[in-house]
């Protein structure tokens, strides 16, 4: 009985190390991938932000130093 979960607790392994270069080469790709669209989208929110709060400071500005 114990040969018989030897054989299938290998069998198992096998197939992980088969499938784990490939999964390990999709990660390799995805991750940085991923990483790169996150910060971009980060620094285009940023950039948004700033030019938001400069035309709201804009508009304030006008609408203190506006003579009646």
């Amino acid at each position: 009985m114990s040969s018989c979960l030897t054989g299938s607790v290998l069998h198992r392994e096998e197939q992980v190390t088969v499938s784990s270069p490939v999964s390990s080469l999709v990660m390799l790709i995805v991750g940085p991938f991923i990483g790169i669209i996150l910060i971009l989208l980060l620094v285009l929110w940023r950039y948004r932000r700033s030019i938001d709060l400069s035309c709201i400071r804009e508009q304030q500005s006008e609408l203190h130093h506006k003579p009646d």
